[in-house]
């Protein structure tokens, strides 16, 4: 599971879910979760308040394969599924435009979901790697962190504050 800031999101205020925080969320699908569709499940139960934080929309993943970008619109959770074996996720809202399209709205999204495309959904992690550091940022909003997961496997790679060497 993925978590990134994006322009806009609003977790909603249904009185009658428990409200948790963004990364609460995260916390609860990592511990409760089994796969992609227990976390989907599992989070229409809660309202996420995105109070105190920054927005943001998540990635959930699993070895099966399947993975769907959440992201908090119009005050409910928007379940954005994969159709391909591949799914990108940005500092990009995603909900209700074409992955294709989405290249034009972030060119890091456009770079990474090219490569994926190109390469069926599947590249190694000694691929992965520098695709991340290529699409990462500088400046005002640098990319704080890029992680590899082995979805099979289960180990990681992980580079913090853009120290790909």
């Amino acid at each position: 599971m993925g978590i990134m800031a994006v322009p806009q999101a609003d977790g909603g205020d249904d009185p009658s879910k428990v409200t948790i925080r963004s990364l609460y969320a995260v916390r609860l699908l990592l511990d409760y979760a089994r796969d992609v569709d227990e976390a989907v499940a599992l989070l229409q139960d809660y309202t996420v308040s995105l109070e105190g934080g920054p927005p943001v929309h998540c990635l959930v993943s699993g070895p099966s394969g399947n993975s769907a970008a959440l992201e908090f619109l119009c005050r409910k959770v928007q379940v954005i599924r994969n159709s391909h074996p591949r799914q990108v996720a940005s500092n990009l809202v995603i909900s209700g435009t074409a992955p294709e399209k989405r290249g034009c709205l972030c060119a890091r999204y456009g770079t990474a979901y090219q490569t994926l495309k190109g390469s069926q959904g599947s590249i190694c992690p000694d691929q992965a790697m520098p695709l991340l550091e290529q699409v990462s940022q500088a400046g005002d909003y640098p990319t704080i962190w890029s992680v590899v997961y082995n979805m099979t496997g289960g180990d990681i790679r992980a580079v913090v504050g853009r120290e790909y060497d």
